[in-house]
């Protein structure tokens, strides 16, 4: 499955020249406010046909309605699927439709019960289980408990949130062919971060994942994966071959110009 989306204007992202992002494993890279975030809002909604589904993945949606209205933003999709994700920093919104019944889900990475829920699969609390064994975290869950070191048993909801994090993200791949997630590398140290697009990439060949992000060593880990980079800029989005590519881009040197004024 992969995804084609073709635009030259949508909303503050008005490019010289029509570019086509080829969305399979992907990395949506750039500064703040660019316009990342609302390339998303615009495949979701491209992607979705009935006004409740959509609401429900764009809350906010009619300001989005008019900016697609002035753009020429194209989506094409290889399969039509309702199966299909949107993480935030806070949130993963999910929609299934399994024997033509559509399910929705709204998961808060902050809630007990939203945590427990996804955790009351034995299935998917074993992968967990398997994830945090494999990258030594000492960490064991067990329905809304989970415990370090073999020590005494803690509500979920207290786990550090970039473990809250990561089950929302593998509960939404569990859940859905397309997913979608913003500020990906939020919460997220180098290692984990890197950890967790190499997991990706070994256990979901087969899904759809945009990933939208800030920082230069998520597109390294990705890039060295296999993974599709894009670099959005307000006149210009540019495809990354190689990592090495990343150092001619002008956000990367914005970047390096604020680590280096220290």
């Amino acid at each position: 499955m992969e995804i084609k989306v073709e635009f030259s204007k949508l909303g503050p992202l008005v490019l010289k020249e029509p570019v086509t992002l080829e969305l399979k494993h992907t990395i949506l890279y750039g500064r703040s406010g660019v316009g990342k975030s609302l390339i998303i809002k615009a495949i979701v909604a491209g992607l979705t046909v009935y006004e409740d589904i959509r609401s429900f993945l764009l809350p906010g949606l009619y300001g989005l309605k008019r900016l697609l209205k002035a753009s020429d933003f194209k989506v094409a999709v290889s399969k039509r699927t309702w199966k299909i994700a949107r993480i935030t920093a806070s949130t993963a919104r999910i929609v299934t439709e399994v024997d033509d019944e559509r399910r929705m889900y709204k998961i808060s990475v902050g809630d007990q019960s939203d945590l427990q829920l996804m955790l009351s699969d034995p299935g998917f609390a074993k992968k967990i289980n398997d994830v945090f064994d494999l990258w030594y975290t000492n960490i064991e869950v067990y329905g809304g408990f989970f415990r370090e070191y073999g020590g005494e048993w803690a509500r979920v909801v207290n786990l550090p949130y970039s473990y809250r994090r990561i089950i929302a993200i593998l509960y939404a791949l569990e859940k859905s062919d397309i997913v979608f997630i913003e500020a990906f590398d939020a919460g997220l140290h180098m290692s984990t971060m890197k950890r967790l697009i190499d997991y990706i990439s070994e256990n979901y060949k087969d899904k759809v994942v945009v990933a939208e992000l800030h920082h230069t060593p998520g597109i390294v880990f990705g890039l060295q994966r296999g993974w599709k980079a894009y670099v959005i800029e307000k006149e210009r989005v540019t495809k990354l071959e190689r990592y090495e590519d990343i150092k001619n881009t002008d956000v990367f040197f914005r970047e390096l110009s604020e680590v280096s004024s220290f």
